[in-house]
């Protein structure tokens, strides 16, 4: 189905299946309802890989220190945003790769570092998938028949995304309690659990007062359980792979 949008000097523009005027902002109406720049003719932007038009030298300087980590971005996790073009066909193709060099760099999904033989192997395998999925596919807006496959994969990329993020802020948090001689079970109980609520406080209380209380008193029982359920049981799992066997608390 199509689906027309709107440009930004307020003319009618076309279906989506048909070609943007380049420079010109358009209004998708396909459910995202972000707006979005379209670089060249039919293409739409990719928010950081392009530099900013007319820009100051601060801002194309401060895009050029951020770009390796737009692009480490988007090689990861691919874009899943019902789109499709030439710049997505190709980072969706270097996501293989770029996933499979995530994780090991990371240890993501590895009990031990590979080695070079094994390493070798898995990316060569990343290497054709990607090829595969470049030579599968083409520059139209039409979404390629391994879409689905992208969004989850984006959805798994950025879980593991999410568990380096929380692992750099525990080490932070581990010196800080270093520092001042704090144990980890008091950290574990007072910094770490104040900071899993934030996010279930600020959604619940924005619930609240759409007036959608009995979703939001939902979320506040069903948040926790899941967190015990799932995440404890997820992280037990990973930590008895790994070293066989642990002890959670002493003495």
């Amino acid at each position: 189905s199509s689906s027309s949008s709107v440009g930004g000097n307020g003319r009618e523009g076309s279906t989506s299946a048909e070609k943007a005027p380049e420079g010109d902002i358009f209004q998708d109406t396909r459910g995202t309802g972000g707006k979005c720049m379209v670089l060249e003719e039919g293409y739409y932007d990719l928010a950081g890989l392009s530099a900013p038009r007319d820009a100051s030298f601060l801002r194309i300087l401060v895009w050029i220190l951020l770009w390796p980590i737009y692009a480490a971005r988007w090689i990861t996790i691919p874009p899943s945003d019902a789109k499709w073009d030439c710049a997505r066909r190709i980072v969706c193709s270097l996501c293989p790769v770029g996933l499979d060099l995530f994780c090991m760099a990371t240890g993501i999904g590895y009990a031990e570092a590979p080695a070079w033989p094994v390493a070798s192997f898995h990316l060569l395998l990343a290497l054709l998938l990607g090829l595969g999925l470049f030579c599968s596919s083409d520059n139209m807006p039409r979404l390629p028949w391994f879409y689905p496959g992208v969004t989850l994969v984006a959805k798994i990329s950025s879980i593991f995304w999410l568990g380096l993020i929380a692992g750099e802020l525990m080490a932070i948090l581990k010196t800080a309690g270093f520092y001042f001689q704090v144990s980890r079970l008091r950290l574990g109980f007072t910094v770490i659990a104040w900071g899993n609520t934030i996010g279930d406080f600020m959604t619940c209380t924005a619930l609240a007062h759409m007036g959608h209380a009995p979703i939001a008193f939902t979320g506040v029982v069903a948040g926790p359980l899941f967190n015990d359920l799932i995440g404890l049981g997820a992280a037990l799992l990973v930590l008895v792979w790994k070293k066989g066997s642990t002890t959670l608390f002493e003495g």
